[in-house]
């Protein structure tokens, strides 16, 4: 449940005395200054009532180009008459009969930036956005193996595309797991796909034991399959083709490094006219037990880790990942955790607030607001502005406690913890294993 950007305008608006939408009365010609509203004609006490306001179209046919654009109105001389207003410049383009527009004391602009000021300080005191992620695997390691990541010059991220004609794309429809998975089309000419090699030191995990695992989609029946190389992708270690029924299928492949091995790489293989999809893959070669913390979380805030049941079932029941239930090689996790609101840029862009939470949102938010009128002028005037901003303080802080919810803490067995390395931050997982 969110809020636009326009109605969370509007209500910090109502809360300033400041709401007032119009609708023009006249069309006007591209690139002109000039509104006409009949309704003008209710405020003005005479043709010079707006002396440095702000005029922002917001609906109607100039949407598109002059939407969310604010004009100062001229001081003198941009009035002819009580139904017209002249902005410093000109809209970009031409002005529609029944367009709305919103006329205020204050730039808008100075709102929107008051509004982001104002969730950002709410975040730390309880006022964010929950989030989730399910990206990582214990023990996989790989980068992007859910293929989630958005792909740019028809490649995955930190996949490799082999084969002669070979394309890959995002595939949004057919999907084990998450939003997407990896679309692979060979030609007819030749197998092709995708691989990763990723950065170990190969003496180290020579002999050492190897999973790659997938879920696999095919429609057709010896086109779709996993493959290992350890020599650059001479030879290969492959699982079974993808039955071809029409179903995903998990296909693995569990092997050891051979001593004469070179290098590792994860191989994602389609046969020459083939279609294959994959999602929601990993490769174990030895624990793993720092991981990056996903971008969605701010500072590494972790608030609770859960682990998959069963590998099957991936959208399955997932427990707490506690001293009762600790690590297990392959499993996904699931993250829950902290964000900042969203910071809108647009009049259809959302905050994450409804209700109470905007109303506390704009309480804050005319806090900064008058903050920042404040910082210019001097003596009385100073005096009233910040007076003004002391005031949306106490109204913010008497709402807290019965607006946002109950804070909640991580729940920090040695199963996991968070680490912080400069400006990175690590989920470190457990030396157990289950």
């Amino acid at each position: 449940m969110t809020t636009a950007r326009s109605a969370a305008r509007r209500r910090i608006k109502e809360l300033n005395g400041d709401w007032r939408e119009l609708v023009t009365s006249a069309s006007a010609a591209s690139s002109t200054s000039v509104v006409t509203a009949a309704a003008l004609a209710d405020y003005a006490e005479d043709v010079d009532s707006f002396p440095f306001w702000h005029a922002m179209f917001t609906t109607g046919t100039a949407t598109t180009t002059n939407g969310g654009i604010s004009r100062p109105i001229k001081r003198t001389g941009g009035n002819t008459a009580a139904s017209l207003i002249t902005v410093t410049r000109a809209y970009p383009v031409g002005i529609g009969v029944g367009d709305t527009f919103e006329l205020s004391r204050y730039n808008p602009d100075l709102y929107h930036n008051s509004l982001i000021q104002a969730a950002e300080v709410l975040y730390h005191k309880g006022l964010y956005l929950a989030v989730r992620d399910e990206t990582l695997v214990v023990d996989n390691i790989l980068v992007n193996s859910d293929f989630e990541s958005a792909y740019a010059g028809g490649a995955a991220p930190f996949w490799t595309n082999f084969g002669t004609g070979v394309t890959v794309t995002a595939e949004t429809t057919i999907v084990r797991h998450g939003s997407q998975s990896h679309k692979v089309v060979a030609d007819a000419g030749a197998a092709g796909g995708s691989y990763q090699a990723p950065t170990i030191n190969i003496h180290q995990v020579t002999q050492k034991g190897i999973r790659w695992a997938c879920w696999v989609y095919a429609t057709a029946g010896s086109i779709a399959r996993l493959r290992l190389s350890f020599d650059g992708g001479t030879t290969f270690e492959s699982t079974s083709y993808h039955s071809g029924e029409d179903r995903w299928e998990l296909l693995s492949l569990t092997t050891s490094v051979p001593s004469t091995a070179t290098s590792v790489r994860f191989y994602v293989d389609v046969a020459a006219g083939g279609t294959g999809y994959f999602d929601a893959g990993w490769g174990v070669l030895r624990p793993v037990y720092r991981y990056a913390t996903p971008s969605t979380f701010v500072s590494g805030n972790i608030l609770r880790i859960f682990q998959q049941e069963d590998e099957l079932h991936p959208d399955g029941v997932y427990f707490a990942l506690d001293d009762n239930n600790p690590p297990v090689s392959g499993r996904r996790l699931r993250l829950i955790g902290k964000n900042y609101l969203t910071r809108p840029t647009t009049e259809a862009g959302t905050f994450e607030v409804i209700a109470d939470q905007l109303e506390l949102l704009c309480f804050q938010a005319l806090v900064f607001f008058y903050q920042a009128l404040a910082l210019p002028v001097s003596g009385g005037e100073r005096d009233g502005y910040l007076q003004n901003a002391a005031l949306w303080q106490q109204k913010a802080d008497a709402m807290l406690k019965g607006v946002l919810p109950k804070s909640q803490t991580a729940h920090l067995p040695s199963a996991w913890s968070v680490e912080r390395d400069g400006t990175t931050y690590n989920l470190v997982l457990s030396d157990d294993r289950g």
